[in-house]
Protein backbone atom coordinates (compact mmCIF):
# COMPACT_ATOMS: atom_id res chain seq x y z
CA UNK A 1 0.00 0.00 0.00
CA UNK A 2 0.96 3.61 -0.35
CA UNK A 3 2.28 3.46 -3.91
CA UNK A 4 1.78 6.67 -5.90
CA UNK A 5 3.06 6.87 -9.41
CA UNK A 6 3.95 9.96 -11.40
CA UNK A 7 4.71 9.46 -15.07
CA UNK A 8 6.84 11.72 -17.24
CA UNK A 9 7.06 10.78 -20.93
CA UNK A 10 9.89 12.15 -22.99
CA UNK A 11 9.98 11.59 -26.74
CA UNK A 12 13.31 11.65 -28.53
CA UNK A 13 13.19 10.63 -32.20
CA UNK A 14 12.79 6.85 -32.31
CA UNK A 15 12.47 6.04 -28.62
CA UNK A 16 10.41 6.93 -25.58
CA UNK A 17 11.70 7.09 -22.07
CA UNK A 18 9.68 6.96 -18.89
CA UNK A 19 10.58 7.65 -15.32
CA UNK A 20 8.36 6.11 -12.67
CA UNK A 21 8.57 7.56 -9.18
CA UNK A 22 6.93 6.33 -6.01
CA UNK A 23 6.45 8.53 -2.96
CA UNK A 24 8.84 6.34 -0.93
CA UNK A 25 10.70 4.43 -3.62
CA UNK A 26 12.62 5.68 -6.66
CA UNK A 27 12.62 2.87 -9.15
CA UNK A 28 14.88 4.67 -11.63
CA UNK A 29 14.78 5.30 -15.37
CA UNK A 30 13.44 2.58 -17.64
CA UNK A 31 13.98 2.67 -21.41
CA UNK A 32 11.40 1.19 -23.74
CA UNK A 33 11.21 0.43 -27.43
CA UNK A 34 8.15 -0.16 -29.58
CA UNK A 35 5.68 -2.88 -28.67
CA UNK A 36 6.82 -3.50 -25.10
CA UNK A 37 3.95 -3.71 -22.59
CA UNK A 38 4.91 -3.21 -18.96
CA UNK A 39 2.58 -4.05 -16.10
CA UNK A 40 3.29 -1.97 -13.00
CA UNK A 41 0.91 -2.43 -10.03
CA UNK A 42 -1.89 -3.38 -12.40
CA UNK A 43 -1.35 -0.49 -14.82
CA UNK A 44 -0.63 -1.52 -18.42
CA UNK A 45 1.62 0.89 -20.30
CA UNK A 46 2.53 0.49 -23.97
CA UNK A 47 4.82 2.78 -25.89
CA UNK A 48 5.23 2.97 -29.65
CA UNK A 49 7.90 4.68 -31.69
CA UNK A 50 9.00 4.98 -35.25
CA UNK A 51 11.77 2.46 -34.89
CA UNK A 52 11.50 -0.90 -36.60
CA UNK A 53 13.83 -2.70 -34.19
CA UNK A 54 12.59 -5.49 -31.99
CA UNK A 55 11.39 -4.54 -28.50
CA UNK A 56 13.84 -4.87 -25.64
CA UNK A 57 13.35 -5.08 -21.92
CA UNK A 58 14.05 -2.08 -19.65
CA UNK A 59 17.48 -1.37 -18.26
CA UNK A 60 18.03 -1.82 -14.51
CA UNK A 61 20.09 0.37 -12.21
CA UNK A 62 23.07 -1.91 -12.80
CA UNK A 63 22.89 -1.34 -16.55
CA UNK A 64 21.68 -4.88 -17.21
CA UNK A 65 18.37 -5.61 -18.89
CA UNK A 66 15.49 -7.26 -17.10
CA UNK A 67 11.81 -7.99 -17.50
CA UNK A 68 9.97 -5.84 -14.96
CA UNK A 69 7.01 -8.16 -14.56
CA UNK A 70 9.16 -11.29 -14.22
CA UNK A 71 11.51 -9.58 -11.75
CA UNK A 72 8.60 -8.51 -9.58
CA UNK A 73 7.24 -12.05 -9.65
CA UNK A 74 10.62 -13.50 -8.63
CA UNK A 75 10.95 -11.03 -5.76
CA UNK A 76 7.49 -11.87 -4.46
CA UNK A 77 8.16 -15.62 -4.60
CA UNK A 78 11.51 -15.29 -2.83
CA UNK A 79 9.91 -13.18 -0.10
CA UNK A 80 7.27 -15.87 0.46
CA UNK A 81 9.94 -18.58 0.54
CA UNK A 82 11.91 -16.54 3.07
CA UNK A 83 8.90 -16.14 5.36
CA UNK A 84 8.28 -19.88 5.17
CA UNK A 85 11.89 -20.72 6.02
CA UNK A 86 11.78 -18.27 8.95
CA UNK A 87 8.55 -19.77 10.27
CA UNK A 88 10.19 -23.21 10.16
CA UNK A 89 13.32 -21.81 11.86
CA UNK A 90 15.38 -22.91 8.86
CA UNK A 91 17.70 -19.93 9.12
CA UNK A 92 20.37 -21.33 6.82
CA UNK A 93 17.84 -21.56 3.99
CA UNK A 94 16.46 -18.14 4.87
CA UNK A 95 19.96 -16.66 4.79
CA UNK A 96 20.66 -18.10 1.34
CA UNK A 97 17.34 -16.80 0.00
CA UNK A 98 17.92 -13.33 1.45
CA UNK A 99 21.38 -13.11 -0.08
CA UNK A 100 20.01 -14.04 -3.50
CA UNK A 101 17.13 -11.60 -3.10
CA UNK A 102 19.47 -8.79 -2.09
CA UNK A 103 21.50 -9.26 -5.26
CA UNK A 104 18.36 -9.31 -7.41
CA UNK A 105 16.88 -6.18 -5.80
CA UNK A 106 20.13 -4.20 -5.99
CA UNK A 107 20.58 -5.07 -9.67
CA UNK A 108 16.99 -4.15 -10.49
CA UNK A 109 16.34 -1.11 -8.34
CA UNK A 110 19.64 0.05 -6.88
CA UNK A 111 19.88 1.33 -3.31
CA UNK A 112 17.60 3.39 -1.08
CA UNK A 113 14.32 1.58 -1.66
CA UNK A 114 11.97 -0.20 0.78
CA UNK A 115 12.31 -3.57 -0.94
CA UNK A 116 16.05 -3.59 -0.25
CA UNK A 117 15.40 -2.37 3.31
CA UNK A 118 12.99 -5.24 3.97
CA UNK A 119 15.50 -7.70 2.49
CA UNK A 120 18.25 -6.40 4.79
CA UNK A 121 15.87 -6.77 7.75
CA UNK A 122 15.23 -10.40 6.87
CA UNK A 123 18.92 -10.98 6.28
CA UNK A 124 19.61 -9.65 9.78
CA UNK A 125 16.98 -11.94 11.29
CA UNK A 126 18.52 -14.94 9.52
CA UNK A 127 21.99 -14.11 10.87
CA UNK A 128 20.52 -13.64 14.35
CA UNK A 129 18.72 -16.97 14.13
CA UNK A 130 22.06 -18.63 13.36
CA UNK A 131 23.67 -16.96 16.36
CA UNK A 132 25.70 -14.62 14.14
CA UNK A 133 24.76 -11.56 16.18
CA UNK A 134 27.34 -9.10 14.86
CA UNK A 135 26.37 -9.75 11.24
CA UNK A 136 22.71 -9.63 12.22
CA UNK A 137 23.07 -6.27 13.95
CA UNK A 138 24.96 -4.87 10.97
CA UNK A 139 22.20 -5.86 8.53
CA UNK A 140 19.40 -4.62 10.80
CA UNK A 141 21.16 -1.28 11.27
CA UNK A 142 21.49 -0.98 7.48
CA UNK A 143 17.80 -1.81 7.09
CA UNK A 144 16.90 1.03 9.45
CA UNK A 145 19.13 3.43 7.52
CA UNK A 146 17.57 2.33 4.23
CA UNK A 147 14.06 3.05 5.48
CA UNK A 148 15.18 6.48 6.68
CA UNK A 149 16.81 7.21 3.32
CA UNK A 150 13.45 6.46 1.68
CA UNK A 151 11.67 9.02 3.86
CA UNK A 152 10.13 6.31 6.07
CA UNK A 153 11.65 7.25 9.42
CA UNK A 154 8.33 6.95 11.27
CA UNK A 155 6.90 4.13 9.18
CA UNK A 156 5.91 0.88 10.90
CA UNK A 157 8.55 -1.08 9.00
CA UNK A 158 11.34 1.20 10.22
CA UNK A 159 10.13 0.81 13.81
CA UNK A 160 10.03 -2.96 13.36
CA UNK A 161 13.61 -3.00 12.07
CA UNK A 162 14.66 -1.02 15.16
CA UNK A 163 12.77 -3.48 17.36
CA UNK A 164 14.55 -6.38 15.70
CA UNK A 165 17.90 -4.64 16.17
CA UNK A 166 17.13 -4.22 19.87
CA UNK A 167 16.28 -7.92 20.17
CA UNK A 168 19.53 -8.82 18.38
CA UNK A 169 21.57 -6.76 20.87
CA UNK A 170 19.64 -8.34 23.75
CA UNK A 171 20.29 -11.92 22.60
CA UNK A 172 23.93 -11.10 21.90
CA UNK A 173 24.27 -9.69 25.42
CA UNK A 174 23.05 -12.99 26.85
CA UNK A 175 26.19 -14.63 25.44
CA UNK A 176 28.58 -11.99 26.82
CA UNK A 177 29.91 -10.88 30.19
CA UNK A 178 31.38 -7.76 31.77
CA UNK A 179 31.57 -4.48 29.87
CA UNK A 180 30.60 -6.06 26.53
CA UNK A 181 27.35 -7.30 28.03
CA UNK A 182 26.63 -3.91 29.60
CA UNK A 183 27.21 -2.07 26.32
CA UNK A 184 25.00 -4.45 24.35
CA UNK A 185 22.17 -4.10 26.86
CA UNK A 186 22.43 -0.31 26.64
CA UNK A 187 22.29 -0.49 22.85
CA UNK A 188 19.25 -2.76 23.08
CA UNK A 189 17.41 -0.32 25.36
CA UNK A 190 18.20 2.59 23.04
CA UNK A 191 16.84 0.77 19.97
CA UNK A 192 13.71 -0.46 21.71
CA UNK A 193 12.88 2.96 23.17
CA UNK A 194 13.46 4.58 19.78
CA UNK A 195 11.11 2.05 18.15
CA UNK A 196 8.40 2.90 20.68
CA UNK A 197 8.94 6.63 20.22
CA UNK A 198 8.66 6.42 16.44
CA UNK A 199 5.45 4.45 16.71
CA UNK A 200 4.01 7.07 19.04
CA UNK A 201 4.93 9.80 16.54
CA UNK A 202 3.28 7.78 13.80
CA UNK A 203 0.17 7.43 15.95
CA UNK A 204 0.07 11.19 16.58
CA UNK A 205 0.27 11.91 12.84
CA UNK A 206 -2.46 9.36 12.19
CA UNK A 207 -4.79 11.27 14.52
CA UNK A 208 -4.22 14.41 12.45
CA UNK A 209 -4.72 12.55 9.16
CA UNK A 210 -1.13 13.23 8.16
CA UNK A 211 -0.28 9.56 7.75
CA UNK A 212 -3.27 7.84 6.06
CA UNK A 213 -1.25 4.86 4.82
CA UNK A 214 -0.09 3.80 8.27
CA UNK A 215 -1.61 1.16 10.50
CA UNK A 216 -4.59 1.97 12.69
CA UNK A 217 -4.04 3.16 16.25
CA UNK A 218 -4.80 -0.23 17.84
CA UNK A 219 -2.25 -1.97 15.64
CA UNK A 220 0.37 0.62 16.59
CA UNK A 221 -0.44 0.13 20.27
CA UNK A 222 -0.06 -3.66 19.95
CA UNK A 223 3.27 -3.30 18.20
CA UNK A 224 4.52 -0.90 20.87
CA UNK A 225 3.32 -3.27 23.60
CA UNK A 226 5.28 -6.16 22.14
CA UNK A 227 8.37 -3.94 22.07
CA UNK A 228 7.75 -3.01 25.71
CA UNK A 229 7.72 -6.72 26.61
CA UNK A 230 11.25 -7.10 25.24
CA UNK A 231 12.32 -3.79 26.80
CA UNK A 232 11.12 -5.00 30.20
CA UNK A 233 13.32 -8.10 29.99
CA UNK A 234 16.35 -5.97 29.09
CA UNK A 235 15.69 -3.52 31.94
CA UNK A 236 15.35 -6.48 34.28
CA UNK A 237 18.75 -7.74 33.13
CA UNK A 238 20.12 -4.27 33.97
CA UNK A 239 18.60 -4.63 37.45
CA UNK A 240 16.21 -1.73 36.80
CA UNK A 241 13.38 -3.60 38.45
CA UNK A 242 10.81 -0.82 38.83
CA UNK A 243 11.19 0.31 35.23
CA UNK A 244 10.89 -3.28 34.04
CA UNK A 245 7.71 -3.85 36.04
CA UNK A 246 6.16 -0.68 34.67
CA UNK A 247 6.93 -1.51 31.03
CA UNK A 248 5.64 -5.06 31.37
CA UNK A 249 2.49 -3.94 33.19
CA UNK A 250 1.63 -1.41 30.47
CA UNK A 251 2.32 -3.96 27.74
CA UNK A 252 0.30 -6.73 29.37
CA UNK A 253 -2.72 -4.48 29.84
CA UNK A 254 -2.69 -3.46 26.17
CA UNK A 255 -2.21 -7.03 24.92
CA UNK A 256 -4.94 -8.38 27.19
CA UNK A 257 -7.40 -5.85 25.81
CA UNK A 258 -6.33 -6.63 22.25
CA UNK A 259 -6.91 -10.36 22.79
CA UNK A 260 -10.25 -9.64 24.47
CA UNK A 261 -11.29 -7.71 21.34
CA UNK A 262 -10.34 -10.61 19.06
CA UNK A 263 -9.90 -13.89 20.99
CA UNK A 264 -9.51 -15.89 17.77
CA UNK A 265 -6.34 -14.13 16.60
CA UNK A 266 -3.23 -16.36 16.86
CA UNK A 267 -0.92 -13.32 16.64
CA UNK A 268 -2.66 -11.57 19.53
CA UNK A 269 -2.70 -14.77 21.57
CA UNK A 270 1.02 -15.34 20.99
CA UNK A 271 1.91 -11.76 21.93
CA UNK A 272 -0.13 -11.94 25.13
CA UNK A 273 1.32 -15.36 26.01
CA UNK A 274 4.85 -13.94 25.70
CA UNK A 275 3.99 -11.10 28.10
CA UNK A 276 2.40 -13.52 30.60
CA UNK A 277 5.33 -15.93 30.35
CA UNK A 278 7.76 -13.12 31.13
CA UNK A 279 5.59 -11.86 33.97
CA UNK A 280 5.72 -15.36 35.45
CA UNK A 281 9.49 -15.45 35.13
CA UNK A 282 9.85 -12.10 36.86
CA UNK A 283 7.49 -13.18 39.66
CA UNK A 284 9.56 -16.32 40.19
CA UNK A 285 12.71 -14.23 40.44
CA UNK A 286 10.96 -12.17 43.11
CA UNK A 287 10.02 -15.43 44.95
CA UNK A 288 6.32 -14.73 44.37
CA UNK A 289 5.66 -18.33 43.40
CA UNK A 290 1.85 -18.19 43.53
CA UNK A 291 1.69 -15.26 41.10
CA UNK A 292 4.29 -16.91 38.87
CA UNK A 293 2.23 -20.10 38.70
CA UNK A 294 -0.86 -18.11 37.67
CA UNK A 295 0.97 -16.30 34.87
CA UNK A 296 2.58 -19.50 33.58
CA UNK A 297 -0.76 -21.31 33.53
CA UNK A 298 -2.40 -18.57 31.50
CA UNK A 299 0.55 -18.42 29.09
CA UNK A 300 0.51 -22.19 28.66
CA UNK A 301 -3.22 -22.22 27.98
CA UNK A 302 -2.78 -19.72 25.15
CA UNK A 303 0.29 -21.35 23.65
CA UNK A 304 -1.10 -24.86 23.89
CA UNK A 305 -4.37 -23.78 22.28
CA UNK A 306 -2.96 -21.63 19.47
CA UNK A 307 0.50 -23.07 18.81
CA UNK A 308 0.04 -26.73 19.73
CA UNK A 309 1.33 -29.06 22.46
CA UNK A 310 4.83 -29.59 21.04
CA UNK A 311 5.60 -26.07 19.78
CA UNK A 312 8.94 -24.72 21.14
CA UNK A 313 7.20 -21.80 22.86
CA UNK A 314 4.70 -24.14 24.50
CA UNK A 315 7.51 -26.35 25.76
CA UNK A 316 9.44 -23.29 26.97
CA UNK A 317 6.53 -22.33 29.23
CA UNK A 318 6.20 -25.89 30.53
CA UNK A 319 9.91 -25.89 31.26
CA UNK A 320 9.49 -22.64 33.17
CA UNK A 321 6.85 -24.39 35.26
CA UNK A 322 9.40 -27.10 36.04
CA UNK A 323 11.89 -24.44 37.13
CA UNK A 324 9.21 -22.90 39.33
CA UNK A 325 8.53 -26.27 40.96
CA UNK A 326 12.27 -26.67 41.50
CA UNK A 327 12.41 -23.26 43.19
CA UNK A 328 9.60 -24.38 45.47
CA UNK A 329 11.50 -27.55 46.33
CA UNK A 330 8.86 -29.86 44.84
CA UNK A 331 11.11 -32.51 43.30
CA UNK A 332 8.24 -34.85 42.43
CA UNK A 333 6.51 -32.16 40.38
CA UNK A 334 9.80 -31.32 38.68
CA UNK A 335 10.24 -34.93 37.59
CA UNK A 336 6.67 -35.19 36.35
CA UNK A 337 6.91 -32.01 34.26
CA UNK A 338 10.27 -32.88 32.76
CA UNK A 339 9.03 -36.33 31.84
CA UNK A 340 6.08 -34.69 30.11
CA UNK A 341 8.44 -32.42 28.18
CA UNK A 342 10.57 -35.36 27.03
CA UNK A 343 7.44 -37.16 25.88
CA UNK A 344 6.36 -34.13 23.87
CA UNK A 345 9.82 -33.98 22.30
CA UNK A 346 9.59 -37.64 21.30
CA UNK A 347 12.19 -39.11 23.70
CA UNK A 348 11.89 -42.59 25.15
CA UNK A 349 10.16 -42.98 28.50
CA UNK A 350 13.38 -44.07 30.29
CA UNK A 351 15.38 -40.97 29.21
CA UNK A 352 16.97 -39.13 32.13
CA UNK A 353 14.77 -36.08 32.87
CA UNK A 354 17.80 -34.17 34.21
CA UNK A 355 19.17 -33.90 30.65
CA UNK A 356 16.68 -31.12 30.12
CA UNK A 357 17.87 -29.01 33.03
CA UNK A 358 19.10 -25.58 31.98
CA UNK A 359 18.33 -21.94 32.90
CA UNK A 360 14.78 -20.83 32.22
CA UNK A 361 14.36 -18.98 28.96
CA UNK A 362 12.61 -15.63 28.87
CA UNK A 363 10.26 -15.72 25.91
CA UNK A 364 10.35 -12.95 23.34
CA UNK A 365 8.53 -12.47 20.07
CA UNK A 366 9.53 -15.23 17.65
CA UNK A 367 10.23 -14.56 13.87
CA UNK A 368 6.64 -15.41 13.02
CA UNK A 369 5.19 -12.90 15.59
CA UNK A 370 4.36 -9.50 14.09
CA UNK A 371 6.90 -7.25 15.83
CA UNK A 372 9.77 -9.45 14.72
CA UNK A 373 8.36 -10.94 11.57
CA UNK A 374 10.23 -11.00 8.26
CA UNK A 375 9.40 -8.06 6.02
CA UNK A 376 7.96 -8.41 2.57
CA UNK A 377 6.01 -6.24 0.19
Amino acid sequence: PGHYWQTCIRHKLSEAKITLSESMLRIGRLSFRRGLPVVTRGCLIRFESTTTKDPIVPASKSGKYFNAEETERQIGQMQRDTRLAMSQQDYSQALELCQQLRTLVEEAYGENNPILASTLNNLGLAHKGLGEFEQGAQMLAKATQQYEACGMREHASAATALHNLGVCYKEHAQTMTGLDRTMLLDQSVNCLREAIQRRELSKAKLKHKENPQQLDEDAIDRASASTRVVLASVLRAQNKIDQARNELSVATEILQQAFHDDPTSPARASALATALNNAGFFAKQDSDFTTAATYYSRALELRHGFLGPDHPQTIATIHNQAELADARGDSDEVGRIRADILKRLGFEADTDPDMFHHPSPIGTSGPSIPPQRPHGS
